[in-house]
């Protein structure tokens, strides 16, 4: 079968501490299956995601990441948040 994929992705810094990004894809399959009957079944599976993700630096060795997704897939949703905090040791 056959694959269509877009991906999009921008960030920017806001001062010294506060960096921001954003995703954005989406792809389409297209997956032919031949019966030995002669009948040929055609499915498209489609799937779109989007996030965006925030770096807060706290400290010169500590900062906070947030993550927010959101992905659909033909009768499937899903939304996440992900957060953690890195401490660098120097």
């Amino acid at each position: 079968g056959r694959y269509h994929s877009r991906y999009v992705s921008l960030g920017r810094q806001f001062g010294r501490g506060v960096y921001f990004s954003g995703d954005y894809s989406t792809s389409l399959s297209v997956i032919r299956f031949s019966r030995s009957d002669g009948i040929t079944i055609e499915t498209r599976p489609h799937m779109t995601r989007s996030s965006g993700t925030t770096t807060i630096n706290l400290a010169r060795s500590v900062s906070l990441l947030a993550t927010v997704e959101r992905t659909r897939q033909d009768q499937i949703r899903e939304f996440r948040v992900l957060a953690g905090l890195t401490y660098r040791l120097r």
